[in-house]
């Protein structure tokens, strides 16, 4: 069963919001669907204004279960692997976006 189209319909406006603030044209949201995982990442523009290419580092992942029908939400640590993040039980896509967005623990935006 593939993810929802609805809830990625909400993961794109949660982006798309993002990337209206000043400083859209260095810094930018994006996502990506794989299976059932939903990355979302950050692209920041080119430094050295020499390279055209746009940086991407991933930031948190929605990890959809078809048998409960429910998201879960993971962090990128200083390991460079993806941890559950512990503070928020799996729930709806919403809830998970909320929680990215208010980050309280730093985790996400830094």
């Amino acid at each position: 069963m593939a993810v929802p189209e609805f809830d990625v319909a909400k993961i794109k406006r949660y982006c798309d919001k993002d990337n209206t603030t000043p400083h859209s044209d260095k810094l930018r949201i994006d996502f990506e669907v794989d299976g059932n995982v939903v990355t979302l990442f950050e692209l920041r523009a080119p430094y050295d204004g020499a390279s055209t290419e746009w940086m991407r580092e991933d930031f948190a992942q929605f990890r959809w279960s078809p048998s409960n029908k429910l998201w879960s939400l993971y962090c990128m640590r200083g390991d460079l692997r993806w941890h559950r993040y512990k503070d928020l039980d799996p729930g709806p896509v919403d809830e998970l976006i909320a929680e990215i967005d208010e980050d309280p623990t730093n985790i996400f935006k830094g």
